[in-house]
């Protein structure tokens, strides 16, 4: 279904033009201190310093809010056969792509698929964001997803807009298990950016992400930020100076290379794909 906005509440400005395909189609908008390469690629996140702690073993903990279509502001199934005009791309992020081509984002089967393709000028991919058309402060923001695995994989589902703080709900670098010092599959990375360049964040090890379909989720409020997995908190940010306090997009990307993630090799799969059940969102 498209996604069902409460317009009384939030206006939406529907965009329906796609950028065309090409290493510069888009907006460059990227936070300094993602380091998101633009016309050309630049060095990707260096990696957060956050410890490193298991994954919860409890029972999943209730989201804040029921899960309940009458109470979302933003929902998005992808159960047409075409992606809705809500989602365009305005950022270049994240590793070292070598371009950008709207045809490896597609809608079927009730999904979402983003997807990588290595071609002869090197890897290209998507983004997908609702910069221009929906935007929201504060609130629970969830999306259900499964990544791919594979040297040099950096999915995301994030939030960011120019001069502002940045809220990374969920980025994994997905390499095989126990490769690049571990920075794997099996670990989620929460974090907060603002501007100015400083971060802070925390990785949690948990199972192998690319194994099943998980639930990633923020809930965004001015006093702090809490940080899901499949109903687990797992990180509490609570630095009032750096939470932000203005409407922002959302973002969904599949990233390759870079220093962080590290750089994809003969074994990468081609054609990789992170799928995306559902995004929605609550007040």
């Amino acid at each position: 279904m498209r996604p069902r906005v409460l317009a009384l509440i939030w206006a939406v400005t529907v965009v329906a033009a796609l950028s065309i395909p090409g290493a510069n189609a888009g907006v460059a908008n990227c936070h300094p201190a993602r380091k998101c390469d633009a016309a050309s690629p630049s060095p990707s996140l260096p990696a957060p310093s956050p410890s490193v702690t298991s994954s919860p073993t409890v029972a999943p903990t209730p989201s804040p809010y029921p899960t309940s279509a009458a109470t979302y502001t933003f929902d998005d199934e992808f159960s047409g056969s075409s992606i809705d005009p809500v989602w365009i791309r305005h950022f270049s992020c994240c590793g070292t792509l070598a371009g950008y081509d709207p045809a490896l984002a597609t809608v079927s089967g009730g999904y979402l698929h983003l997807s990588v393709e290595r071609r002869s000028s090197g890897w290209w991919g998507y983004l997908l964001d609702t910069k221009t058309t929906w935007t929201q402060r504060y609130g629970y923001f969830e999306a259900r997803m499964q990544i791919p695995k594979g040297a040099g994989l950096w999915p995301a589902f994030w939030s960011y807009i120019s001069g502002s703080d940045e809220i990374d709900t969920m980025e994994v670098c997905a390499n095989p298990i126990g490769a690049h010092g571990g920075n794997d599959a099996s670990l989620l990375h929460t974090t907060m950016h603002w501007t100015g360049g400083g971060s802070l964040g925390k990785a949690t090890r948990s199972v192998d992400l690319s194994l099943a379909y998980h639930v990633y989720a923020v809930d965004w409020r001015s006093s702090a930020i809490k940080f899901y997995l499949d109903g687990n908190l797992v990180w509490t940010f609570t630095d009032t100076a750096h939470i932000p306090n203005v409407a922002l997009p959302l973002i969904l990307n599949l990233g390759v290379g870079g220093s962080w993630c590290g750089a994809p090799d003969a074994t990468t799969p081609n054609n990789a794909e992170m799928l995306v059940d559902w995004v929605r969102v609550l007040p």
